[in-house]
Formats: C-alpha cells, structure tokens, sequence
C-alpha cells in the first residue's frame, strides 16, 4: 500500500493552512506566513466527541439499503447536530466483491456510492484499523482511505498514526489500532515498540490522546484479562480516552488509572441477527478542563431491519450513564504546539508553524522522510527551541534502513539539522529525550553491534547518554539509565514491556 508519511504543523491557532511543496535539499522546509494576531485565533471551547461501534456496508446492510432507498442515520440528525467529532470503526473495504482476499474468513465489499451516507450522517472520521481492512488486499485498503478523504471525512489508521486536529480550539491527537489481525496478516501488540512510540509523539504534540482500539473476543460482553491490562498500559502512555470495537457486543465502560475506557461500543450497524448483536453503545463525550467526560448511550436496531435508532428514539431506554473519571494528576499543559494533519495525494503530512519574529508564524514541513516520531528537546544551559525527531532511513554505515535519531535547532528561518545519528553506540530500536533532564536521550538498543550486525536478534540493551556540544556520549549514570528504563517502559530488572523483534516500518506493506 502506499506509504503514509509524516509533516507537522506547529501553530497557535487552527486556521486552514495551504501546503507548500517543499524544498528537496532539506528534510524540512519552512515558509514565512502571514502575520496574526491572537484575536484572530479562535477561543476554545467545550468541544462534543461521537463515537460509535462497528460500521458494516455489505451484505444484509446493502439489501436493506437498495430495498428502503434510505440512509441508515436518516433519523440521527437531531442527535449527532452540534457534535464537533463523530467516529466509528468501518468494517470491510471499498470496491467488488470478486476483488476479496482468498484468505478464509468473511470478506466485506463495500460499494463506494454508501460512503456518501457516512459522510451526509456527518461523520468526521473513520477507523481503519481492523481486521477487515484488507478484505479487498492493498489495492482495497488504499481505495477505501481515498474514499473517505474524497468525502472530506478522516480515515484513522495505525499507519498514519497519529493523526493531529484541532477541534474546539484544541489539540487532539488520535490512534487507532488492532490487536486483531487482517488478511493482510498484520495487526498490533500491547504492550510494543511501535505502539508506544505512536502514543509518546501523540502526548508529545497534543492536549488529549484518544486511542481507537480493536480488540477483544468476538461474542463476548466482558472484556477479557488482555482487554484490561491494554486499557491500563495505554493510560500508562499517555491515553485520556480509550474506545474499543470488535466483540459485537456492548462491554462494560468504566474508569482505568483515572481515564474513561469503553471496552466495546458493540455493533452500531451490522447484519448479525442474534439478539444482542443488534444492540450497540455511543460514547457521547465532552472535553473539560481535567479531561474527558461521558455519557452512555444504549441504541439498537430497528424490529425490522438493521438500521440504528437513535438514543433519542429509545424512549424511556434512552436515559444515559455519566462516566466522569478525570484525574487532576492527569492534567497536562498546552503544547508547545498545534499539529494538524493534512492530505495530499494519498499522503498525509503533519504540518506545525511556530511564532517567528514579528509575530510572522514560521511554518516547516518534512520532505518525505518517514517521521516515526517527535518531541520537544532541551539542552542544559542552551536557551535554544530543538527539536529531537526518529526518522526511518537507510544508512551506508551499516546497509540497514532503521531508525535514525536527528536533533534540529529551531530559528528564524526554520529547522536545521545539528545532529544526524545512525544508531548512536548500537543498532537502535528507538530513542526519546528524557523530559525532566536537559540533554539526555534515552536509547533501546538490538543486542547486537554495528561490528557484527545481527537484526534477527531478540535481546536489548538500554543506554543513556548527554549532549556534549556536537552529539550524545554514552552516560555511566545509573540513576539516569533508571530513570531511562522508565521513559521506555522497561521495567528495572531488565524485562522489557514490548517485544523487541518489533523494528519493521510503520509504513511498510
């Protein structure tokens, strides 16, 4: 499929943002915009999240469609009007049903005209990471995204993971995964190498996390022991709202580590015909100042068809639970930036502007360099804005295409690269500053070396290292290496919380 790749926009305010192409000698490029002032940015506000189960588009839901000539959300405008996010998981892939994978299991062709009911129902975005995705194989998952971007709506995967927007004023980052995989083989893990990566550059660039999983056993009403220590560790990294999908039943939603969790919203529209199928959950949620605060919405089908009814529909049944867990602790300040993701040509880019000179916001965007992640940085005794980025890139020095960690000092006329590394002292797994000391990094590295490579091999090793004017020397500092194991999520006696096999591109097929 295609290859997702990263651009960020720095900004103080969400105005619609014309991309530049940028300039092919650097990995970044910046232009000087307009000035603004503050009042032209628009204040923030208690903005509404929408989120909803399992979208089917075929089978059974494509009879009921032609036969009615109606949209299934006909009667959901009262309900979904003034909602600033409206989410749900899209089963299946757009395109014929000669087209479907010969891999066992349902496949769901999805005709392209359906897609305009999503977006008339006024849908904002779609998960895309679910077994279903590539029912149709790569061709089908990359004509589905296509589909929904030409609605103007979202498509949500771990691919382009995160995915930054401004919505009420504020910065929300959102994630969509599976622990389920697809026919195309490929699914998620929790806890993993990549995962947590995605969760640090969303809560690195965002006010809010908000994680779309895909998980649990199919038929089931509880979630399962691996649904409720993968609700635990996303917390853990950074996630304020955590919403599930799959089981095609409604489980329980409740507060984990001070965050409200909806383990299975269950089936919004679907053709199974078991009872409890045919009901399903919206999680109806509002931004406040210490978090994300919920009401339950039970839905289900119509007697004589698929079709959602409306809460408001349910009569007496539609009364609605408040789940309100927000934790003071969990409070975060404004980023030191607004991210914004934006579309072109079936890439995404995250664009990001930061107040130049003059108040003339300076605006950056990445070349094409796939962007697995970053982060603010600081260096002792340096007043200086850097940024630390991990970038995916092919190096002669040890004829791997793997991570590769750049530090870029910020200025007037943009990012400039200060520091390229390969893989520092080991071929590297991943990197990240460590925010409470200036100039330190902390690295996970293979078990092997770049004398005697080796990138089957399954052992890490963690290292610290310091800024020392010109690039990072290793640091023999045990309480910093401790402190890095917990940066990392490993824990101190030398376990790992993540599979250390996982290195492939986030991007890759």
């Amino acid at each position: 499929m295609p290859a997702a790749r990263a651009v960020l926009t720095w900004g103080l305010m969400a105005l619609p943002v014309a991309l530049a192409e940028p300039a092919p000698s650097s990995t970044f490029a910046s232009t000087l915009a307009p000035s603004r002032t503050e009042a032209q940015a628009p204040a923030p506000k208690t903005p509404r999240f929408v989120f909803v189960g399992d979208v089917l588009l075929a089978r059974g839901v494509i009879r009921e469609r032609n036969d009615r000539g109606i949209s299934p959300w006909r009667d959901w405008t009262p309900f979904l009007q003034g909602a600033d996010w409206v989410m749900g998981n899209l089963e299946g892939a757009v395109g014929p049903a000669s087209e479907c994978s010969p891999r066992p299991g349902p496949c769901f062709a999805i005709p392209d005209s359906l897609i305009d009911d999503l977006r008339n129902a006024g849908f904002t975005a779609l998960s895309m990471a679910n077994n279903h995705a590539f029912d149709l194989g790569p061709a089908g998952f990359s004509r589905t995204r296509a589909a929904v971007r030409a609605r103007g709506m979202l498509p949500v995967g771990f691919e382009d993971s995160p995915l930054f927007r401004v919505v009420g004023g504020h910065a929300i980052a959102f994630v969509a995964m599976t622990l389920i995989p697809g026919k195309d083989g490929r699914g998620q893990t929790l806890p993993g190498l990549a995962e947590a990566r995605k969760l640090r550059f969303a809560r690195a660039f965002a006010e809010r996390v908000i994680v779309f999983m895909h998980w649990g056993g199919e038929l089931r009403d509880w979630p399962g022991e691996d649904q409720i220590a993968g609700a635990r560790w996303l917390a853990q990294r950074g996630a304020d709202l955590v919403l599930g999908a799959h089981p095609h039943l409604v489980q329980a939603d409740t507060c984990v580590a001070g965050i409200p969790v909806f383990y299975s919203l269950g089936n919004h529209l679907f053709d199974q015909k078991y009872p409890e199928t045919r009901r399903g959950q919206v999680a109806d949620c509002r931004l406040e100042a210490a978090g994300f605060v919920c009401r339950s919405h039970r839905t289900d089908a119509e007697a004589d068809g698929f079709f959602p009814r409306p809460p408001d529909a349910r009569g007496a049944e539609s009364a609605a639970s408040l789940l309100h867990c927000s934790d003071s602790a969990l409070v975060r300040p404004h980023p030191p930036a607004i991210v914004e993701s934006i579309w072109r040509n079936d890439t995404a880019y995250l664009v990001w502007s930061q107040p130049g000179a003059g108040g003339r916001p300076i605006r950056w965007f990445t070349r094409g360099s796939e962007l697995l992640c970053a982060s603010p940085f600081r260096l002792s005794g340096d007043s200086g804005e850097y940024l630390f980025a991990l970038e995916w890139h092919y190096s002669s020095l040890d004829r791997e295409t793997a991570p590769r960690p750049y530090v870029y000092r910020l200025g007037s006329a943009g990012p400039v690269a200060k520091w390229r590394g390969s893989g520092l002292a080991w071929p590297l797994l991943d990197a990240t500053p460590l925010p409470s000391e200036p100039g330190a990094l902390c690295a996970l590295h293979r078990g092997d070396s770049f004398l005697v490579p080796d990138s089957t091999v399954r052992t890490t090793r963690v290292a610290a290292y310091r800024w020392n004017g010109f690039g990072f020397s290793l640091a023999a500092d045990g309480a910093l290496e401790k402190a890095c194991r917990a940066e990392l999520g490993i824990s101190p006696a030398g376990g790992q919380g993540f599979p250390a096999g996982r290195i492939d591109s986030p991007h890759s097929p």
